[in-house]
């Protein structure tokens, strides 16, 4: 056989075409070929799934349903789904699940791995067994393994492998391409089953398809050899990263996401780090400078919440060392486009300064300076110009620094949102424990860091600041334009 160009050997028709033909004696060529290992594994595999708690369970490429039967069996409260292309092989399974007993609690069905019908976050467990060698799309099959994962939710993978150790790997070969084939021409399909050696050496390192499944976003994704090799137990976790500035606006709204859900964690970096994790798929969403998001339509924002200033913000400065008057270079602060945007209109629009952007060591007028850095630095010289003050100064507007977001294709938008909205209610209720925390961290009075996260701060975007939102947006591109 050769290469097709997808991920298996054969396509999705023959593939099916192949376990139908061999559906009958499945269970039979299992026993035999693993010498009744088989079940080993596959307890391994629900040892892993059931590890974390949930009554929901999805099984990938059901076959005759020996997973999601054992499954049920081990918790009867448990409601047990399996898909799987092949109508044969459904047929036996519908015929072992009535024997068992467990027609309320397992059902098996037609389906696509790679497009699955099921809503978002439906199970709390998903198991596969023997399956993603034969699948075409393995990227597009962990996707939507992710997307139909409820956050805490285990993913577990069994999967014929190549051993390791030479001396196994002589015998696996010799026993996969001679032994197996001869098995399954006397007992069921000997084509199938020569399609079974090469379908395993095709298939990629275990450390590759770890890779893969971090990349479609599972966390702790281990490959777990058993028996020597013959076959890896691939597990991973539902998860969600968020990011945020590190900065000590941030934390009302970030540091009470894995509080609120432990599945989830939070990274803190430079602004101007985020949307390069966001892209990457590194993270899930982020509190990212507004700047970012009007550069980028693939983003959506969260609604409601944001970084704001109603006037006199304190972290926002453009730090003059000669008079405003005097201003023609800036030196710009490589955390944030979005202050630095600001700064430019400001200077063009409310101070009518022709300004010249420097950097690296070279001396400058004014500078522009954000976060904390900006909140315990001595004043400049020639005076400290707070940016959101100038802003509302110009506008009448509140201005907006930083929003959540999350890609427009993200599996569970929902999750995220009702996340962040609970962190937020959870920041706000804990503002007094906050205020003392970062006026130590920052050497600041407790009534600075007070009227800082009070008075300055504001942690809600309502109609006005979605205006003022329309507004940067516009002169920004405007700036850009001219």
């Amino acid at each position: 056989m050769t290469g097709t160009g997808h991920d298996s050997l054969l396509s999705a028709r023959d593939n099916c075409r192949m376990f139908d033909r061999i559906a009958r004696r499945y269970d039979l060529m299992n026993a035999l070929m693993s010498f009744g290992l088989h079940r080993y594994w596959r307890r391994r595999a629900i040892q892993s799934l059931l590890s974390r708690g949930g009554r929901d369970f999805l099984d990938i490429g059901c076959g005759t349903g020996d997973i999601a039967i054992t499954l049920a069996r081990k918790d009867s409260a448990a409601r047990v789904t399996g898909i799987d292309p092949s109508p044969d092989m459904l047929a036996v399974a519908a015929v072992k699940i009535e024997k068992a007993g467990l027609g309320g609690g397992v059902v098996c069905i037609g389906g696509d791995a790679t497009a699955m019908s099921f809503p978002d976050a439906s199970f709390d467990g998903i198991v596969s067994a023997f399956c993603i060698r034969n699948i075409t799309n393995r990227a597009a099959a962990f996707r939507e393994m992710r997307r139909v994962l409820r956050p805490g939710g285990t993913l577990a993978i069994l999967e014929l492998t190549a051993p390791l150790n030479p001396v196994m790997k002589v015998i696996h070969t010799l026993y996969t391409r001679r032994i197996i084939p001869l098995m399954g021409r006397l007992v069921s399909d000997g084509q199938a089953y020569r399609y079974l050696a090469e379908s395993i050496d095709h298939f990629p390192p275990a450390a590759e398809i770890a890779r893969e499944l971090v990349e479609a976003g599972f966390e702790n994704a281990i490959p777990i050899p058993l028996s020597g090799g013959l076959v890896t137990l691939f597990t991973g976790q539902q998860s969600y990263c968020f990011a945020a500035p590190a900065y000590a606006n941030s934390v009302p709204l970030a540091q009470f996401i894995p509080a609120v859900c432990p599945d989830a964690s939070v990274i803190l970096d430079h602004p101007s780090q985020l949307l390069a994790q966001l892209k990457a798929h590194h993270i899930d969403a982020a509190l990212m400078p507004v700047a970012d998001l009007f550069a980028n339509p693939g983003l959506e924002m969260i609604p409601g919440v944001g970084i704001c200033a109603d006037g006199l913000v304190r972290s926002v400065l453009l730090k003059c060392n000669r008079p405003m008057g005097e201003v023609h270079t800036v030196k710009l602060d490589p955390a944030s486009r979005t202050s630095n945007a600001l700064a430019r209109i400001l200077l063009k629009r409310h101070w009518k300064r022709d300004i010249r952007i420097v950097s690296g060591n070279a001396e400058a007028d004014a500078e522009v300076v954000i976060g904390d850095r900006a909140l315990c630095a001595p004043p400049a010289p020639a005076g400290d110009y707070d940016l959101a003050t100038a802003w509302k100064q110009m506008t009448g507007l509140p201005f907006v620094f930083a929003v959540w977001v999350f890609p427009k294709d993200h599996s569970h938008p929902d999750i995220l949102k009702d996340m962040v909205m609970k962190a937020r209610k959870a920041g706000l209720d804990a503002l007094p424990a906050i205020t003392h925390e970062q006026a130590v961290k920052l050497g600041l009075s407790e009534e600075t860091c007070r009227e800082y996260f009070t008075h300055c701060i504001q942690y809600d975007i309502g109609p006005r600041e979605l205006e003022a939102l329309r507004l940067f947006k516009r002169l920004m591109h405007v700036g850009r334009s001219s």
